[in-house]
């Protein structure tokens, strides 16, 4: 099967629920089992994928100029809005 995802954890004799539970969250989250399900539970058309990566990179982009400006002490001036 295709992305065997199986998080599973060995609970010990002195171990509460309550950690055990803890320690598996932890993994699964550590793991990616939720993002991928939630990737998964819609059909999204590669087009839109693309689409999506290409504004993340961008905004990643915009975010690190941004950062490098206020480094040096150039702090431009807040982009103005535009209301339509």
């Amino acid at each position: 099967m295709e992305g065997d995802n199986i998080a599973y954890i060995k609970v010990g004799d002195q171990e509460t629920l309550d950690s055990a539970l803890r320690r598996f969250k932890k993994k699964v989250e550590n793991e990616g089992i939720i993002k991928e399900f939630r990737e998964r539970q819609y059909f999204t058309k590669p087009s839109l994928a693309t689409h999506k990566h290409d504004r993340e990179l961008e905004h990643k982009t915009k975010r690190k100029k941004l950062l490098a400006e206020k480094k040096q002490g150039n702090q431009s001036k807040k982009p103005q809005r535009r209301y339509n």
